[in-house]
């Protein structure tokens, strides 16, 4: 019998497939960030297939010869998608992988702080952002923006890994839970699998804090982990960029280019982020404490392996299946 999971993951490939071809079909070209962009961030919600979808989709269309993946040599390895008619020697075709391909060697100049880009203009703004934020909700912060904390719990904080900061949430008897906050400022969705999401919780773990995750977009898998051991998750839903760049990257975002329009210029504090930190983590900050702390041992223990960025893609899966998924998430979903 197929399982009620098993017919919902055919039926988002199904839309993934769809959608990427209309889109191949009107833009010609597109890397899987324009794809998610596209499809996972854009259109009605019960179209927004995730990018997991989008990569079962992109592999299926592959196999049935409708679509190819193409490089260019100004982005080097990295694949483009485009319909398996796609003619290199079409002058059309080729003026538009060329303004694509460029358009994607800026941004990731920009992203990563090449050539004439600075670093801190991509790479520290959300940690800015939140840090401007939680000063505005009365609460005790250890370490501050560029200024990160040494120790705290009585664990050296460089040894194990530096959090963004740590901020003190007051409870009964004068008593203060601690909380790890990490700022992910990037365009891809995290999944539960990614070693970014496991060197954060190995992090938590050690020196025994909740864990709070900002990053633009949170795969679902993320989700359902992190409410079974006790973390949590705000999901800011833009890139953040200095507001210097905004005519820089207008191109970028156009949606003729690389229609990136999640994208925000500003080193501003939001009320979004002072909401969050100032009343939904406050509700539910003591349960998650206690929660995450039952967690520990297997966090630090699965951590251990899957922090490990240069961990090869097929033995990540199996850690995560085996350990993760049928350990730690599977008892909480229905067949």
């Amino acid at each position: 019998m197929v399982s009620i999971l098993n017919r919902a993951k055919q039926k988002w490939i199904g839309i993934a497939e769809r959608r990427i071809l209309n889109i191949l079909r009107r833009y010609l070209i597109a890397s899987m960030r324009q794809l998610e962009a596209k499809i996972s961030e854009a259109g009605p919600k019960n179209q927004r297939a995730e990018p997991l979808f989008i990569t079962e989709g992109i592999k299926s269309l592959k196999e049935k010869g409708k679509i190819k993946s193409l490089t260019h040599e100004l982005t080097r390895d990295m694949p483009f998608y485009t319909l398996s008619k796609f003619n290199s020697d079409n002058h059309k075709h080729k003026e538009r992988f060329d303004k694509i391909a460029c358009l994607y060697k800026k941004y990731l100049k920009i992203t990563l702080g090449q050539g004439e880009y600075n670093k801190a203009d991509c790479g520290e703004i959300l940690e800015e952002v939140t840090y401007k934020s939680v000063l505005d909700c009365n609460l005790n912060v250890i370490g501050s923006f560029g200024d990160p904390p040494k120790n705290v719990n009585g664990y050296n904080i460089e040894e194990i890994g530096v959090p963004e900061f740590v901020l003190l949430y007051p409870i009964k008897k004068g008593k203060n839970i601690r909380v790890f906050i990490e700022c992910k400022n990037k365009r891809r969705w995290l999944y539960a699998d990614a070693h970014e999401i496991w060197n954060m919780l190995y992090k938590s773990a050690k020196m025994e804090m909740v864990p709070i995750l900002a990053a633009r977009k949170i795969g679902y898998n993320t989700r359902f982990l992190f409410k079974k051991i006790g973390a949590l998750c705000f999901e800011t839903h833009f890139q953040y960029f200095a507001p210097y760049l905004e005519e820089e990257m207008k191109d970028i975002i156009h949606k003729e280019g690389l229609g990136f329009h999640a994208t925000r210029f500003s080193r501003k504090k939001e009320e979004r982020f002072i909401k969050f930190f100032n009343v939904t983590v406050p509700r539910q900050v003591e349960d998650l404490h206690d929660r995450f702390l039952t967690y520990k041992d297997v966090i630090i223990e699965i951590g251990e392996r899957l922090k490990d960025k240069n961990l090869p893609i097929g033995r990540r899966n199996e850690i995560y299946h085996e350990e993760v998924y049928k350990g730690i998430i599977r008892p909480d979903l229905q067949e």
